[in-house]
Protein backbone atom coordinates (compact mmCIF):
# COMPACT_ATOMS: atom_id res chain seq x y z
CA UNK A 1 0.00 0.00 0.00
CA UNK A 2 1.65 3.50 -0.76
CA UNK A 3 0.69 6.50 1.33
CA UNK A 4 1.25 10.12 -0.32
CA UNK A 5 2.44 12.65 1.85
CA UNK A 6 1.15 16.22 1.35
CA UNK A 7 2.49 19.15 3.42
CA UNK A 8 0.22 22.16 3.55
CA UNK A 9 1.46 25.64 4.50
CA UNK A 10 -1.13 28.15 3.82
CA UNK A 11 -1.44 27.33 0.54
CA UNK A 12 -5.12 25.09 0.75
CA UNK A 13 -6.53 25.48 -2.48
CA UNK A 14 -2.92 24.86 -4.06
CA UNK A 15 -2.90 21.89 -1.43
CA UNK A 16 -6.45 20.85 -2.63
CA UNK A 17 -5.29 20.40 -6.29
CA UNK A 18 -2.29 19.10 -5.76
CA UNK A 19 -4.35 15.70 -3.80
CA UNK A 20 -7.39 15.66 -6.74
CA UNK A 21 -4.23 15.16 -9.10
CA UNK A 22 -2.61 12.57 -6.59
CA UNK A 23 -6.36 10.81 -6.94
CA UNK A 24 -6.34 10.15 -10.17
CA UNK A 25 -3.14 7.98 -10.15
CA UNK A 26 -3.01 6.15 -7.24
CA UNK A 27 -5.34 2.78 -6.40
CA UNK A 28 -8.22 2.58 -4.22
CA UNK A 29 -6.40 1.11 -1.36
CA UNK A 30 -3.74 3.34 -1.12
CA UNK A 31 -3.96 6.64 0.97
CA UNK A 32 -3.17 9.92 0.84
CA UNK A 33 -2.22 12.09 4.22
CA UNK A 34 -2.76 16.05 4.37
CA UNK A 35 -0.12 17.28 6.89
CA UNK A 36 -1.36 20.88 7.94
CA UNK A 37 2.30 22.73 9.22
CA UNK A 38 0.67 24.97 11.68
CA UNK A 39 -1.08 27.40 8.97
CA UNK A 40 -2.55 29.64 11.33
CA UNK A 41 -5.32 30.48 8.71
CA UNK A 42 -8.23 28.58 7.33
CA UNK A 43 -6.20 25.51 5.64
CA UNK A 44 -7.51 23.06 8.37
CA UNK A 45 -11.23 23.74 8.13
CA UNK A 46 -11.18 24.33 4.29
CA UNK A 47 -9.00 21.17 3.65
CA UNK A 48 -11.52 18.94 5.92
CA UNK A 49 -14.66 20.95 4.80
CA UNK A 50 -13.09 19.24 0.83
CA UNK A 51 -12.01 15.72 2.14
CA UNK A 52 -14.07 15.23 5.34
CA UNK A 53 -16.21 12.43 3.65
CA UNK A 54 -13.03 10.91 1.60
CA UNK A 55 -12.04 7.83 3.35
CA UNK A 56 -8.83 7.91 1.53
CA UNK A 57 -7.41 10.95 2.45
CA UNK A 58 -6.50 12.02 6.18
CA UNK A 59 -6.37 15.52 7.69
CA UNK A 60 -3.51 15.76 10.12
CA UNK A 61 -2.29 18.59 12.09
CA UNK A 62 1.05 19.98 13.53
CA UNK A 63 1.38 21.26 16.44
CA UNK A 64 3.82 24.01 15.44
CA UNK A 65 5.43 24.38 12.09
CA UNK A 66 9.06 22.85 12.66
CA UNK A 67 9.66 22.96 9.34
CA UNK A 68 10.19 20.76 6.05
CA UNK A 69 10.94 17.52 7.84
CA UNK A 70 9.08 17.43 11.56
CA UNK A 71 5.65 17.92 8.98
CA UNK A 72 6.46 14.80 6.76
CA UNK A 73 7.86 13.09 9.86
CA UNK A 74 4.01 13.18 11.11
CA UNK A 75 2.74 12.10 7.48
CA UNK A 76 5.17 9.45 7.02
CA UNK A 77 4.62 8.10 10.84
CA UNK A 78 0.79 7.32 10.92
CA UNK A 79 1.31 6.31 6.83
CA UNK A 80 3.99 3.12 8.56
CA UNK A 81 1.06 2.87 11.50
CA UNK A 82 -1.49 2.40 9.02
CA UNK A 83 0.64 -0.10 6.89
CA UNK A 84 1.57 1.48 3.94
CA UNK A 85 4.93 -0.11 2.52
CA UNK A 86 5.85 2.98 0.07
CA UNK A 87 6.16 6.10 1.03
CA UNK A 88 5.39 9.24 -1.98
CA UNK A 89 6.42 13.03 -0.39
CA UNK A 90 5.32 15.54 -2.91
CA UNK A 91 5.17 19.36 -2.57
CA UNK A 92 1.84 21.07 -3.35
CA UNK A 93 3.07 22.86 -6.37
CA UNK A 94 3.39 19.87 -8.75
CA UNK A 95 1.72 18.99 -11.82
CA UNK A 96 1.95 14.86 -12.27
CA UNK A 97 2.34 13.82 -16.08
CA UNK A 98 0.16 10.55 -16.80
CA UNK A 99 1.37 7.57 -15.35
CA UNK A 100 4.29 9.31 -12.95
CA UNK A 101 3.23 7.34 -9.80
CA UNK A 102 3.01 3.91 -11.42
CA UNK A 103 6.32 4.21 -13.20
CA UNK A 104 8.52 4.83 -10.10
CA UNK A 105 6.46 2.34 -8.46
CA UNK A 106 7.40 -0.01 -10.82
CA UNK A 107 11.65 1.35 -10.65
CA UNK A 108 11.24 0.88 -7.13
CA UNK A 109 10.29 -2.83 -7.34
CA UNK A 110 12.28 -3.73 -10.02
CA UNK A 111 15.68 -2.01 -8.39
CA UNK A 112 16.21 -3.79 -4.76
CA UNK A 113 19.13 -2.09 -4.46
CA UNK A 114 17.52 1.64 -4.48
CA UNK A 115 15.43 3.10 -1.34
CA UNK A 116 14.68 6.13 -3.44
CA UNK A 117 13.21 6.98 -6.41
CA UNK A 118 12.52 10.61 -7.96
CA UNK A 119 11.01 11.62 -11.22
CA UNK A 120 12.55 13.84 -14.58
CA UNK A 121 11.47 17.32 -13.36
CA UNK A 122 10.47 19.93 -15.57
CA UNK A 123 9.59 23.79 -14.66
CA UNK A 124 6.97 25.42 -16.33
CA UNK A 125 8.88 26.90 -18.83
CA UNK A 126 9.72 23.22 -20.21
CA UNK A 127 13.13 23.68 -18.94
CA UNK A 128 15.07 20.71 -16.99
CA UNK A 129 15.11 21.59 -12.94
CA UNK A 130 18.30 19.72 -12.41
CA UNK A 131 18.49 19.12 -8.65
CA UNK A 132 19.41 15.65 -7.92
CA UNK A 133 22.40 15.75 -5.66
CA UNK A 134 25.66 14.08 -4.19
CA UNK A 135 27.91 14.03 -1.82
CA UNK A 136 28.06 17.22 0.16
CA UNK A 137 31.25 18.94 1.38
CA UNK A 138 32.52 21.84 3.01
CA UNK A 139 34.35 22.65 0.19
CA UNK A 140 31.68 22.15 -2.66
CA UNK A 141 29.47 24.14 0.07
CA UNK A 142 31.69 27.35 -0.32
CA UNK A 143 31.59 26.74 -3.96
CA UNK A 144 28.04 26.67 -4.11
CA UNK A 145 27.54 30.22 -3.13
CA UNK A 146 28.59 33.39 -4.40
CA UNK A 147 31.45 35.07 -5.03
CA UNK A 148 33.04 31.63 -5.32
CA UNK A 149 30.46 29.81 -7.61
CA UNK A 150 31.71 32.55 -10.25
CA UNK A 151 35.30 30.78 -9.69
CA UNK A 152 34.06 27.33 -9.99
CA UNK A 153 36.36 26.19 -12.85
CA UNK A 154 37.01 22.70 -11.67
CA UNK A 155 33.42 21.84 -12.15
CA UNK A 156 32.51 21.34 -8.70
CA UNK A 157 29.16 22.39 -8.54
CA UNK A 158 28.68 20.18 -11.44
CA UNK A 159 29.42 17.27 -9.78
CA UNK A 160 27.79 18.05 -6.50
CA UNK A 161 24.40 18.99 -8.75
CA UNK A 162 25.07 16.46 -11.39
CA UNK A 163 24.72 19.11 -13.81
CA UNK A 164 25.79 16.94 -16.83
CA UNK A 165 23.29 14.35 -16.56
CA UNK A 166 20.96 14.97 -19.54
CA UNK A 167 17.75 13.09 -18.30
CA UNK A 168 18.26 10.84 -21.03
CA UNK A 169 18.34 7.34 -19.33
CA UNK A 170 17.47 6.08 -15.78
CA UNK A 171 20.59 6.21 -13.52
CA UNK A 172 21.46 5.34 -10.22
CA UNK A 173 23.88 7.02 -7.45
CA UNK A 174 25.16 7.91 -4.49
CA UNK A 175 23.07 10.68 -3.56
CA UNK A 176 19.46 12.25 -2.96
CA UNK A 177 17.01 13.56 -5.82
CA UNK A 178 15.04 16.30 -5.67
CA UNK A 179 12.75 16.35 -1.95
CA UNK A 180 10.06 17.97 -3.83
CA UNK A 181 9.13 14.53 -5.12
CA UNK A 182 10.16 11.01 -4.23
CA UNK A 183 8.90 7.76 -3.67
CA UNK A 184 10.76 5.99 -0.61
CA UNK A 185 10.49 2.37 0.90
CA UNK A 186 8.33 3.24 4.44
CA UNK A 187 10.94 0.12 5.82
CA UNK A 188 14.15 1.83 5.01
CA UNK A 189 12.67 5.25 6.29
CA UNK A 190 12.13 3.35 9.41
CA UNK A 191 15.62 2.12 9.49
CA UNK A 192 17.41 5.19 8.79
CA UNK A 193 15.40 6.66 11.67
CA UNK A 194 13.18 9.27 9.08
CA UNK A 195 13.69 12.49 8.30
CA UNK A 196 15.90 14.41 10.45
CA UNK A 197 14.18 17.22 12.15
CA UNK A 198 17.21 18.96 13.33
CA UNK A 199 17.02 21.65 10.25
CA UNK A 200 14.02 23.60 10.03
CA UNK A 201 14.38 24.20 6.17
CA UNK A 202 16.81 23.47 3.33
CA UNK A 203 19.10 20.63 2.75
CA UNK A 204 16.98 18.42 3.64
CA UNK A 205 17.96 16.37 0.83
CA UNK A 206 21.88 16.52 1.95
CA UNK A 207 20.99 14.60 5.09
CA UNK A 208 18.70 11.86 3.75
CA UNK A 209 21.19 11.10 0.99
CA UNK A 210 24.05 11.05 3.89
CA UNK A 211 21.83 8.19 5.80
CA UNK A 212 20.72 6.38 2.85
CA UNK A 213 24.40 6.19 1.90
CA UNK A 214 25.32 5.22 5.38
CA UNK A 215 23.30 2.40 5.48
CA UNK A 216 24.40 0.85 1.61
CA UNK A 217 21.55 2.36 -0.12
CA UNK A 218 21.61 3.88 -3.53
CA UNK A 219 18.71 6.40 -4.82
CA UNK A 220 17.29 6.66 -8.88
CA UNK A 221 16.24 9.01 -11.17
CA UNK A 222 13.68 7.33 -13.31
CA UNK A 223 13.29 9.14 -16.84
CA UNK A 224 9.53 8.09 -17.52
CA UNK A 225 7.85 9.79 -14.76
CA UNK A 226 7.58 13.40 -15.15
CA UNK A 227 6.66 16.10 -13.41
CA UNK A 228 6.42 19.87 -13.58
CA UNK A 229 7.36 21.42 -10.54
CA UNK A 230 6.19 24.99 -10.39
CA UNK A 231 9.16 26.59 -7.89
CA UNK A 232 9.35 27.80 -3.93
CA UNK A 233 5.75 27.80 -3.35
CA UNK A 234 5.00 28.73 0.68
CA UNK A 235 8.94 29.46 0.89
CA UNK A 236 8.42 32.90 -0.63
CA UNK A 237 11.32 35.06 -2.03
CA UNK A 238 14.58 35.14 -0.13
CA UNK A 239 15.36 36.55 2.71
CA UNK A 240 17.65 37.06 5.48
CA UNK A 241 15.95 34.43 7.10
CA UNK A 242 15.63 32.08 4.31
CA UNK A 243 19.36 32.68 4.23
CA UNK A 244 19.92 32.29 7.41
CA UNK A 245 18.34 28.56 7.47
CA UNK A 246 20.76 27.96 4.35
CA UNK A 247 23.74 27.92 6.48
CA UNK A 248 22.44 26.86 9.76
CA UNK A 249 21.33 23.93 8.46
CA UNK A 250 24.51 23.66 6.08
CA UNK A 251 26.56 23.87 8.83
CA UNK A 252 24.24 21.09 10.88
CA UNK A 253 24.80 18.75 8.08
CA UNK A 254 28.28 19.33 7.43
CA UNK A 255 29.49 18.73 11.09
CA UNK A 256 26.81 15.67 12.15
CA UNK A 257 27.10 14.22 8.36
CA UNK A 258 30.00 15.45 6.22
CA UNK A 259 32.70 14.98 9.73
CA UNK A 260 33.74 18.68 8.64
CA UNK A 261 36.48 19.95 11.43
CA UNK A 262 35.89 22.79 14.32
CA UNK A 263 38.50 24.41 12.35
CA UNK A 264 36.89 24.40 8.60
CA UNK A 265 33.43 25.28 10.61
CA UNK A 266 34.99 28.04 11.78
CA UNK A 267 36.56 29.17 8.27
CA UNK A 268 33.00 29.01 6.83
CA UNK A 269 31.53 30.74 9.66
CA UNK A 270 33.35 33.85 9.40
CA UNK A 271 32.94 33.67 5.25
CA UNK A 272 29.01 33.52 6.18
CA UNK A 273 29.12 36.45 8.14
CA UNK A 274 30.87 38.63 6.13
CA UNK A 275 28.53 37.82 3.16
CA UNK A 276 25.82 38.55 5.67
CA UNK A 277 27.33 41.83 6.69
CA UNK A 278 27.67 43.05 3.53
CA UNK A 279 24.10 42.71 2.67
CA UNK A 280 23.08 44.60 6.16
CA UNK A 281 23.51 47.88 4.55
CA UNK A 282 20.59 47.14 2.57
CA UNK A 283 18.96 44.90 5.12
CA UNK A 284 19.46 45.22 8.78
CA UNK A 285 18.08 41.83 9.43
CA UNK A 286 21.20 40.05 7.82
CA UNK A 287 23.02 41.70 11.35
CA UNK A 288 20.61 39.98 13.58
CA UNK A 289 20.52 36.73 11.97
CA UNK A 290 24.64 37.05 11.14
CA UNK A 291 24.96 37.04 15.22
CA UNK A 292 22.35 34.27 15.65
CA UNK A 293 24.48 31.61 13.10
CA UNK A 294 27.61 32.74 15.18
CA UNK A 295 25.53 31.52 18.12
CA UNK A 296 24.61 28.27 16.33
CA UNK A 297 27.72 27.03 15.20
CA UNK A 298 29.76 27.45 18.34
CA UNK A 299 26.54 25.43 19.97
CA UNK A 300 26.56 22.80 17.29
CA UNK A 301 30.49 22.11 17.46
CA UNK A 302 30.52 22.12 21.53
CA UNK A 303 28.63 18.82 20.68
CA UNK A 304 29.41 15.16 19.94
CA UNK A 305 28.58 14.63 16.13
CA UNK A 306 25.27 12.47 15.70
CA UNK A 307 27.12 9.72 13.34
CA UNK A 308 30.30 8.87 15.59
Amino acid sequence: MLGVILLNYKKYSETIDCARQLKNQIDACDRIYIVDNASGNESVETLRETFGADAQIAILESDRNGGFSYGNNIGFRRAVADGCTELLCSNSDIRFDEGCVAHMRAKLASHPEVAVVGPKIFTPDGGLQKCNKTKLTAFRFAMHHKPLVWLDVFGVNKRYGMLDYAFDRDIVFDGMVSGCYFLIRADVLEQIGYLDEGVFLYHEEDILGAKLRQRGWKVMVATDATIVHYGAGSIGAVSAFTRYCTFASAFYYLWHYANTGKCAMKLLLSWARTMFGLKSGKDPDYKKYSKQLKRDVMQLIATERITE
